[in-house]
């Protein structure tokens, strides 16, 4: 599937190692010397275009019993490689909210156990930043925990109820929100101290306790790949981890 023009002259250099047990571009030429067939997994690095991971066998071309040149074939397995990616953050996730789950049990205080938890919500669904708020008793939102943002907005920055900042859009709707690019978002003002931090997608959803929506915790990557459906998934399920294993009485004595 590459054209011969990209390929055709390139050095047996181009070709990077994808994992510790797969053969280097050294090891490649030695084969050749050696006159062995080998095969393995690579990264193939071509000028202009994204890295493919593609999986590589060879045989040696002999001429007298000497090396004159190999024929190699090269399998795409992009799709192998992102689905195990995939499959193991799912992994992570799940173990993610099993955590939560027993952190709920181990802190006493909503303020540590948000903290926790949002730092389980950011390393599982693979993110940068995040932020937790929670509803004050004159409807503003107030931070309570902070992943990758200055330490000084937490218990300090308050957001104004309303559907124009992202918080506060999230908890108007009452369900999670994914922003693909924070810049250019038009159902919502950008928050400037989000952008300052370099987010640029993200995922919110609504913490809630008995029925009642208590708050909106974040996650943000500061790189272009999007949240996907299993992600807003996991973002739940590590929040529902942490309120059903709650008592009541941790909401009264931070909000109220």
């Amino acid at each position: 599937g590459w054209p011969a023009s990209d390929l055709i002259g390139r050095h047996v250099s181009t070709i990077g190692a994808a994992s510790e047990r797969s053969l280097t571009s050294e090891q490649i030429q030695g084969g050749l010397t050696r006159l062995e067939p080998y095969a393995g997994e690579f990264v193939l690095h071509v000028e202009g275009r994204d890295p493919v991971p593609v999986l590589i066998a060879t045989n040696p071309i002999l001429d007298r019993g000497r090396p004159a040149g190999t024929v190699a074939v090269l399998l795409d397995v992009s799709d192998r490689v992102g689905a195990q990616h995939q499959a193991n953050q799912r992994a992570a996730q799940i173990t993610a909210v099993a955590s939560v789950g027993q952190m709920a049990v181990d802190r006493a205080n909503l303020s540590d156990l948000l903290d926790g938890a949002l730092q389980v919500a950011v390393e599982a669904l693979d993110a940068d930043l995040g932020s937790a708020f929670l509803v004050e008793e004159d409807g503003d939102l107030r931070m309570l925990a902070a992943v990758g943002l200055p330490t000084d907005l937490i218990g300090t920055h308050r957001i104004p109820p309303g559907p124009y900042s992202l918080a506060g859009y999230t908890l108007e709707r009452a369900d999670p929100t994914v922003v693909d690019d924070l810049a250019s978002e038009t159902r919502f003002t950008p928050p400037p101290v989000l952008l300052a931090a370099g987010a640029v997608s993200g995922v919110t959803a609504v913490l809630r306790a008995e029925q009642r929506a208590e708050g909106v915790i974040a996650v943000y990557r500061t790189d272009p790949r999007p949240f996907e459906p299993g992600d807003v998934e996991a973002l739940q399920s590590i929040l529902s981890a942490s309120i059903y294993t709650t008592s009541q009485g941790l909401f009264s004595v931070v909000v109220k």
